[in-house]
């Protein structure tokens, strides 16, 4: 016959927070525009960069497929943003970094 376990949590250790990743990425672009990372997603410029070069050559683009500088790609994803039925958080994310990349003003501040 087994014995019953009895559970006991450790609550000696203090629960310490993860660390943020703090490293951050080197702009390697071909594009003359700038590096910008969201201030409130873990978004930045290769992110929107990459997910319009997926939505431009498919899902799964080739190794020889071309990453859209940022003018193509904010009208990618631009595009594609009026095609879905739903409000696309990601698509939005996307293009508001790329407008700040190319020197929008304040393209933070977007309801759409």
């Amino acid at each position: 016959m087994h014995r019953p376990v009895e559970i006991r949590m450790n609550t000696r250790k203090p629960i310490l927070p993860v660390p943020l990743k703090t490293k951050l990425r080197t702009w390697t672009g071909g594009s003359p525009h700038c590096f910008v990372r969201h201030p409130y997603y873990d978004y930045d410029s290769l992110h929107a960069l990459k997910l319009a070069r997926s939505l431009k050559f498919d899902p799964f683009p080739q190794g020889c497929d071309p990453t859209p500088d940022a003018k193509e790609a904010l009208a990618i994803i631009e595009t594609h943003r009026k095609q879905v039925g739903f409000n696309w958080i990601t698509g939005r994310v996307a293009s508001e970094v790329l407008r700040a990349s190319l020197g929008e003003e304040n393209p933070f501040a977007t309801a759409s």
